[in-house]
């Protein structure tokens, strides 16, 4: 299976930065994007989340600064991985 990346120039801490997108989800409880990325250029075992920030020209990122947020994002991403698990399982069944 082929791999494919997008990557997205994004503001972090006032530099342009060129990131890795692997995933973004949305919360309406707390009525933002987040977005899971690498860096492009540094190591690949480093996967981080931030808050996506869209603008009509730019993208930006900010910290997940509260506790609380921070653990629903977890839980978002857990549940996620949970229903993939059990697609892909579904459909190695069927094969």
């Amino acid at each position: 299976m082929e791999e494919t990346s997008t990557k997205l120039t994004v503001k972090l801490n006032d530099k342009d930065v060129l990131i890795d997108v692997v995933d973004i989800i949305e919360s309406e409880d707390y009525n933002k994007e987040y977005i899971v990325y690498t860096i492009d250029g540094m190591e690949e075992d480093q996967v981080f989340v931030s808050i996506l920030n869209e603008s009509e020209e730019t993208y930006s990122l900010d910290t997940i600064e509260d506790d609380e947020e921070f653990n629903h994002v977890n839980e978002l991403l857990l549940s996620q991985t949970l229903d993939f698990a059990e697609e892909e399982s579904e459909w190695y069944a069927y094969q």
